[in-house]
């Protein structure tokens, strides 16, 4: 399928003419407590749609709250809305497990990303990805 505006619009569910992104926030005005920023994308190889998260930040003061659980619904719904596929991911080096099984709760996993060479940290496969007991791995 060509990506003409006429194609477009048979083929997807929004007025590909419009808005093809959002800004979700959360926090009073003055004070951005979490965030997420999501747009309608099509890979290379594609001419299918899916809402693709670029962003979601929760503020570390804000992080025992239910920010994250909220954004990610969000964009569950804004999905759902679009009738559109959501991809979202992890890519972290701070608390990485956590946040690995809070996703792992809300939404099925896919696949995995890989970053090479990484020498300064520890890694932290959590109970959900090996199906036993977060293991400690230090990366030589």
């Amino acid at each position: 399928m060509s990506s003409t505006p006429s194609t477009i619009r048979k083929a997807t569910p929004f007025d590909a003419t419009g808005p093809r992104a959002q800004i979700g926030v959360i926090g009073p005005q003055g004070r951005l407590e979490a965030v997420v920023f999501v747009l309608i994308a099509q890979f290379w190889y594609s001419s299918e749609y899916h809402l693709e998260e670029l962003l979601v930040y929760v503020d570390p003061e804000c992080r025992k709250s239910r920010h994250a659980i909220a954004c990610v619904g969000w964009m569950k719904s804004l999905a759902d809305e679009l009738k559109i596929p959501l991809l979202t991911g992890i890519i972290s080096k701070e608390r990485t497990a956590a946040k690995i099984r809070l996703y792992d709760r809300m939404l099925p996993r896919i696949g995995a990303f890989y970053f090479y060479p990484q020498t300064d940290m520890e890694l932290v496969k959590p109970e959900s990805v090996m199906g036993q007991p977060p293991k400690r791995l230090k990366v030589a």
